[in-house]
């Protein structure tokens, strides 16, 4: 396992150089620059002097080389729009509240989906079953930022049961709202996915032994369905682990959560070059981490599973 291991992060390496070329150019591609929306309106002569200190100036494959070379020895540069502070000082304040609200909103995820589907592939075609892929349904095609707004506007402005926004950590109720909204999503895409993996299971040959052999069906289930099953949902757990961390941008602006999205969509609207060219290697990061977990799970999951 360790030499997968080794080779999978050696891979890593052109896969983040990709996504760093990709984001360079779109960044740079963008109409306007960082002190086009400042408050106060600069003068010429002061954009063409912040242009020559951060080498706006110079040709754009020499900027390339210059972030490329300052990021590999650790160095994300300043925030041009936020100038007293370093990109790698606002990372390290904004992205653990990201994390947190991600790991919840998985948790809510979790503890919704596997049951919901475990349900609907039991009771197939059941009014239970109906039930279950209704909220699935509903679930998935409703985007994360309607169902925050609607979650603020029935529990915290009409009930008035929760507060309207703002963040004081997981174990306060205004990480509620933000949760629910990023989770609703992913629960249902694990109870979809969960629902037609047990199907095939429960069809198997070993699964109408351990019943001919008198096992009590919530035994069947539990200790021989429900592990083959999860298998093919720790591959989609991977995938929505790192979306639900990296892509929060409107559900943390509406509800006013200090995250890591909610400052993305401020240094996108900004033009903060190197925040956004950090963000976009910060997201790669996650994203290719938690592929790597899952593939490794899969050896703790399926003991024929083996990596040479």
């Amino acid at each position: 396992m360790g030499a997968y291991l080794v080779r999978r992060l050696l891979l890593a390496i052109p896969t983040m150089a990709t996504v760093y070329t990709v984001a360079f150019l779109l960044v740079h591609a963008t109409p306007g620059g960082p002190w086009d929306n400042a408050e106060k309106p600069l003068a010429p002569q002061v954009i063409e002097n912040l242009r020559v200190k951060y080498h706006l100036n110079e040709p754009l494959w020499a900027q390339y080389i210059l972030y490329l070379r300052d990021a590999v020895h650790g160095s994300l540069g300043p925030s041009y729009v936020n100038t007293a502070r370093d990109v790698s000082e606002i990372i390290a304040d904004f992205f653990p509240v990201s994390i947190q609200l991600g790991l919840v909103a998985m948790a809510f995820a979790v503890v919704l989906g596997i049951p919901l589907g475990t349900l609907a592939a039991v009771y197939r075609n059941t009014p239970v079953d109906y039930l279950s892929m209704g909220i699935v349904v509903t679930g998935i095609s409703i985007p994360n930022y309607v169902v925050a707004t609607i979650l603020v506007t029935v529990l915290a402005v009409v009930l008035h049961w929760l507060p309207t926004g703002g963040w004081g950590g997981v174990l306060d109720v205004r990480v509620i709202i933000p949760a629910v909204a990023i989770g609703l999503r992913p629960a249902t895409t694990l109870a979809r996915y969960l629902r037609a993996s047990l199907l095939e299971v429960l069809g198997q040959d070993y699964i109408r032994t351990a019943r001919a052999k008198g096992l009590a069906r919530r035994a069947v289930i539990l200790r021989h369905a429900l592990r083959n099953a999860l298998i093919p949902i720790a591959t989609v757990s991977g995938i929505l682990v790192a979306d639900v961390v990296t892509g929060s941008f409107f559900v943390e602006t509406v509800t006013r959560v200090p995250g890591i999205g909610r400052y993305f969509v401020t240094a996108t609207t900004g033009r903060d070059y190197p925040v956004l060219l950090a963000l976009a290697l910060l997201f790669s990061v996650v994203i290719i981490t938690m592929n790597i977990v899952v593939d490794l799970s899969y050896a703790v999951l399926d003991p024929q599973v083996r990596y040479g």
